[in-house]
């Protein structure tokens, strides 16, 4: 966690906040819609912050049928 903290807040710090780090430690995957329900942003919010934080690779996406599927490939491979 204090990595992708020191990451985000060096490469993105507009979008950096305490509660973003806790969610993408939450789950090893999520979607727009639960960023948009656990942080309480919108869709167009969650999409810039899964884009900026694919950009820096700090997660990575896979398109199943029509919804976009976000991975923490850090956290998958500690939980395994």
């Amino acid at each position: 966690m204090s990595k992708f903290k020191e990451e985000i807040k060096k490469s993105l710090p507009k979008i950096y906040s305490a509660d973003l780090i806790e969610f993408l430690f939450s789950y090893p995957f999520y979607n727009q819609k639960t960023m948009v329900d656990d942080l309480g942003v919108t869709r167009k919010t969650a999409s810039l912050y899964f884009s900026k934080l694919e950009q820096i690779n700090l997660i990575t996406s896979l398109k199943i049928g029509r919804d976009v599927v976000y991975f923490n490939k850090k956290l998958i491979s500690l939980l395994k």
